[in-house]
C-alpha cells in the first residue's frame, strides 16, 4: 500500500519536484521491497545509530515502522545541510 501511495506521489509529481523528498523517499519504498530480510536487520540496526531516530519513530506504532524509517532515512543526507551546525568541510 505505502509503495502504491508513493508511485502514485511521483506520477503525479512534478518533474524537478521529483528529485527532492519525494523522489528520495519514492525510490527508497521501492528498493526497501527488494531487499533480503537479513539486509533490513542490518540497515535497522544501522538507522538506529541516527541521531534522528527517536524523532523519526515517535508516531509510528505499527508494524510497517521498519519500512517508514528507511523510507524517511532516504531524506537524511539532504535534511542535515539545512542544520545551522552543518559544515561542508572535508570529512
Amino acid at each position: 500500500m505505502v509503495i502504491a501511495i508513493s508511485m502514485v506521489g511521483a506520477l503525479v509529481a512534478s518533474p524537478a519536484f521529483t528529485w527532492f523528498d519525494m523522489g528520495h523517499m519514492t525510490i527508497a519504498a521501492a528498493a526497501y521491497g527488494g531487499l533480503k530480510p537479513e539486509v533490513k536487520q542490518k540497515i535497522a540496526e544501522l538507522l538506529e545509530q541516527n541521531p534522528e531516530y527517536e524523532t523519526w519513530i515517535a508516531a509510528i506504532q505499527d508494524q510497517r515502522q521498519a519500512l517508514v524509517i528507511f523510507v524517511r532515512a532516504a531524506t537524511w543526507a539532504d535534511d542535515i545541510k539545512k542544520r545551522h551546525d552543518y559544515s561542508y568541510g572535508t570529512v
